[in-house]
């Protein structure tokens, strides 16, 4: 009967033991169900500020860019300022250099059209009366009263 009385306990204890450790992986349970929570809030986080990165990298690229834009812009103002639109034959215009000071830059004319577009090409002596744009292929005819213009003819008559 001895036997059989520890036996009971025996039994008493393991079943306690069981559940005890029911429990625990009970709390075990829970407690990767709050981590895994956790780990899907961290990833989400991630991603937000992942693409809030992408967001705000790309936003310096496009105010890097307007920088950029805004000196081409100041830089084609000061430049721009350096010429003229002047009559250089008959009925025909060019920009003419005239720099406010003086520099080493030999004098010359920028075709009209491309100016228009905010880039200088200088016109070239082409043949005859004629110029030429290297940049767009525009040509002007130089010539007043049936005479050839030639730049410096220009500069003389503007003065």
């Amino acid at each position: 009967m001895y036997a059989e009385i520890k036996s009971a306990v025996d039994s008493v204890k393991v079943i306690s033991n069981i559940l005890n450790a029911s429990k625990d992986l009970r709390n075990f349970n829970e407690l990767a169900a709050v981590v895994s929570e956790v780990n899907a809030k961290l990833l989400t986080a991630t991603a937000v500020a992942l693409d809030s990165q992408e967001k705000q990298t790309a936003l310096a690229e496009r105010i890097r860019q307007l920088e950029e834009e805004l000196m081409q812009c100041k830089n084609w103002e000061d430049e721009s300022k350096n010429y003229a639109l002047q009559q250089v034959g008959t009925g025909v215009f060019a920009y003419v250099y005239k720099p406010v000071v003086q520099t080493s830059q030999p004098r010359h004319w920028a075709c009209t059209k491309c100016f228009e577009n905010r880039q200088r090409s200088t016109l070239q002596y082409w043949k005859g009366y004629f110029y030429k744009c290297p940049h767009c292929g525009t040509a002007i005819e130089a010539s007043k009263d049936g005479q050839f213009v030639s730049i410096d003819d220009a500069y003389k008559t503007s003065q």
